[in-house]
């Protein structure tokens, strides 16, 4: 199999939310489908409207009101600075 194949393959099975590959690549716990989205969406939906304190149903993507991981003391700039000596290429 030639490379370009190989590439547009690997681009078909990242973007289709259903395959392993995505899931890993996007960092989620397990592939979902569309299908599956929106039935979470109603079961979720059901919930708030007949329930007294519901709790979403646990999506498979990390939680976006989660800010961060750990902790630092150093600045921006400093952060940048060490990125830069290690090769990459940051502007700050």
């Amino acid at each position: 199999m030639p490379w370009g194949e190989a590439v547009r393959l690997a681009g078909v099975l990242v973007s289709d939310p259903t395959s392993q590959i995505a899931a890993a690549v996007s960092g989620w716990e397990r592939p979902w489908s569309h299908e599956w989205a929106a039935s979470v969406d109603l079961f979720d939906l059901m919930h708030m409207v007949n329930g007294k304190n519901p709790k979403p149903y646990p999506r498979p993507w990390p939680d976006p009101n989660h800010k961060r991981h750990g902790r630092t003391n150093r600045s921006r700039a400093e952060v940048i600075s060490i990125l830069n000596a290690h090769g990459h290429r940051i502007a700050g």
